[in-house]
């Protein structure tokens, strides 16, 4: 079982973004539209979009879509903080995260009542592969949320474009 944040992702145009928030806390979200993965399960309770000033939630349904969404500059997202996937888009230059102050959630693998020795040699196999992998995996902010904020790449042209300077 591990601990892991809920972090708050957006794309870099957005004003978190531009702020450089390191944290940012939930009753702000109240009117932004928010993409979330299995609301209640993950989060507990959020407070409600205000839908009079913008706020809007939106479930989806998988992490990767809900990262695809918010790379597309409409948005924020809520999920775990899963540093190893958010350091690289945020390196790329496709979104910014920041951390929340909701609980973090608990990751944990459920194994049959005998334990470990309850398994399949193939189970046991892929078990020993999957606590061999959890170990690398990076569950920290890559660039210290406390100490300073993520850098940018420095040539504008590095940066996605935000939405208005494009013509229809």
């Amino acid at each position: 079982e591990q601990e892991v944040d809920m972090v708050l992702i957006s794309h870099l145009d957005h004003r978190f973004a531009r702020e450089r928030r390191t944290k940012v806390p939930v009753r702000e979200l109240a009117s932004e539209l928010v993409y979330v993965m299995g609301a209640d399960v993950l989060y507990g309770p959020l407070p409600p979009p205000n839908r009079a000033l913008g706020g809007e939630r939106i479930e989806m349904a998988t992490f990767d879509s809900l990262v695809a969404a918010v790379c597309m500059g409409v948005g924020v997202g809520l999920v775990p903080g899963f540093y190893w996937v958010l350091d690289d888009l945020r390196k790329r230059g496709l979104l910014y995260y920041a951390q929340t102050d909701l609980k973090p959630v608990r990751v944990g693998l459920f194994l049959p009542p005998e334990g470990e020795d309850g398994l399949s040699p193939s189970a046991s196999a892929l078990l020993s592969k999957i606590k061999a992998h959890a170990k690398i995996l990076q569950l920290a902010p890559g660039w210290g949320l406390a100490d300073r904020p993520p850098e940018f790449p420095s040539s504008p042209r590095a940066l996605p474009r935000p939405l208005r300077d494009y013509k229809y």
